[in-house]
């Protein structure tokens, strides 16, 4: 079986915890299964430790992102940062002038939920999307 998978982080170096588990499951189902790996989060070490993860497993490939260009990451961090921090200057800017009007007004919540997961970034989803036709399970 052909299967796609989708994490931020590569199972390599399989020293602890998650990547060992993940390190051990992939080699448990070499026999029978081809995995492609997308790592979300990109990281400098990423060319060099997928090479070593494909030497010691033959039947998982990493696709990886482009040597050249900016981190995709880096700037959607930039960017968080930027966005929230416009945000706090709303809601301090926003106390202050209901404060000094004298009004009590309840605390406000986000204007959506807070979501623990980071958006992909266009790279990822190209990455994600070229396998689609190779993937039989997702």
């Amino acid at each position: 079986m052909k299967i796609l998978i989708i994490t931020p982080e590569l199972p390599w170096p399989a020293e602890t915890g998650g990547k060992a588990s993940q390190f051990s499951t992939l080699k448990a189902l070499a026999s029978d299964h081809e995995f492609r790996i997308v790592v979300t989060h990109r990281n400098p070490l990423l060319h060099s430790l997928a090479y070593e993860l494909e030497d010691a497993l033959p039947h998982v490939k990493v696709m990886r992102y482009p040597l050249n260009g900016a981190a995709p990451s880096q700037l959607r961090t930039i960017q968080s940062w930027m966005h929230w921090g416009k945000k706090l200057l709303q809601i301090v800017s926003g106390a202050r002038q209901e404060n000094d009007k004298g009004s009590q007004q309840h605390e406000k919540g986000p204007d959506r939920p807070y979501y623990p997961f980071v958006p992909l970034s266009i790279t990822s989803l190209q990455l994600i999307e070229s396998q689609l036709g190779w993937a039989e399970v997702i």
